[in-house]
């Protein structure tokens, strides 16, 4: 490395550093409504689709309730619906959180996403077989990391960051998206990702 990255959104990330591991930037998403133009239609479409399924059970459990006879209860749809809107809800307060609290830092052995200590995922150098940064309609950019997220279609990013990070195995994942990130910090983050990702002779 021929200089020392700046810091710019100083946020405490060395709590994550391994032994030996140094620091070389660390970033994080440019904060976003939740409920903007690409998220608004995700979350519409599964509203929908969680009503359908729920519209299936309760004409299920209608239908039986006359086959066998018994006057219906719509206790048990109730509940449904109401788990479904938590459900719902939380993943509202997932990208919420995203949005507002992620991190996104670079060492000298790997690359890692964080949010407060509930979520995090990395990727070792090893691991990123394919990079790429990805510009977003809002001017933004996603730097993907790793074949799986190079892969991953422009209106799943979002999803894909998200789920990177809470779906996990043993805090590492088979791909990592650094979501709406300025167009200056994707590009630094790409230069410094690439330059130790290379083998060295």
């Amino acid at each position: 490395m021929d200089a020392v990255m700046t810091i710019r959104h100083p946020a405490r990330p060395e709590r994550f550093l391994l032994e030996g591991e140094t620091l070389l930037w660390e970033g994080r998403p440019v904060p976003f409504r939740t409920l903007d133009g690409i998220g608004r239609w995700q979350f519409v479409r599964k509203c929908l689709l969680h009503l359908s399924g729920l519209a299936v059970i309760t004409a299920g459990f209608l239908a039986a309730s006359s086959w066998w006879g018994r006057p219906a209860s719509l206790a048990v749809p109730g509940f449904l619906l109401l788990f479904d809107a938590m459900i719902i809800l939380a993943s509202l307060d997932h990208y919420t959180r995203f949005g507002t609290k992620a991190r996104y830092v670079v060492t000298s052995r790997r690359v890692l996403c964080y949010v407060d200590d509930a979520w995090q995922a990395s990727l070792r150098y090893d691991q990123i077989d394919q990079m790429d940064i990805l510009p977003q309609e809002n001017g933004n950019c996603s730097l993907r990391l790793g074949r799986r997220a190079v892969r991953a279609p422009a209106n799943r990013l979002r999803r894909f960051a998200l789920d990177a990070i809470t779906i996990r195995v043993d805090g590492r994942s088979p791909g990592l998206v650094f979501y709406n990130m300025p167009p200056e910090d994707a590009q630094t983050a790409a230069r410094v990702i690439q330059a130790f990702r290379l083998p060295r002779s």
